[in-house]
């Protein structure tokens, strides 16, 4: 191999390399830009830019399918005869302040906030369906059958 051969195998070497280079740059920046970013909580899914159900508490979901629901701090209010509301989506009725449960929400729990929260007569504390809990579920199960 005389000395332009080399010089020659030389540079589209380096071109190779500089090529590859390039793809391999580009290819690794695509890739960052459509990597969701790391959520841990509502506040950061939110900022992320990921949708937000305008439910109470408001709720944000991740592409993966996660959902985050949004720490109000609020504990449910005394409603009557010391029952609070409580629970993720506010649909528990219960003695103790605080009740907690698991996070998930459904279109008719929002008819939870026209139901009262009171002591029944067996003495326990549970939900007094109201004409706007009543009309409110209708429209919801009318609304999911279409």
């Amino acid at each position: 191999m005389d000395k332009n051969q080399k010089i020659m195998w030389t540079v589209v070497g380096v071109v190779v390399v500089a090529i590859l280079g390039y793809w391999l740059y580009q290819t690794n920046k695509n890739t960052d830009d459509n990597t969701p970013t790391f959520v841990t909580n509502f506040s950061e899914c939110a900022a992320a830019g990921y949708p937000v159900e305008e439910s109470n508490p408001r709720q944000c979901r991740t592409p993966d399918g996660t959902v985050y629901v949004e720490d109000t701090g609020e504990q449910g209010p005394v409603v009557r005869d010391g029952c609070y509301v409580g629970g993720c989506s506010n649909t528990i009725c219960s003695d103790e302040p605080g009740a907690v449960s698991t996070c998930e929400y459904r279109p008719e729990y929002a008819c939870f906030s026209t139901a009262t929260c009171e002591r029944q007569a067996s003495g326990k504390c549970g939900w007094t369906e109201t004409e706007e809990f009543t009309a409110c579920l209708s429209a919801d199960l009318d609304l999911l059958t279409k």
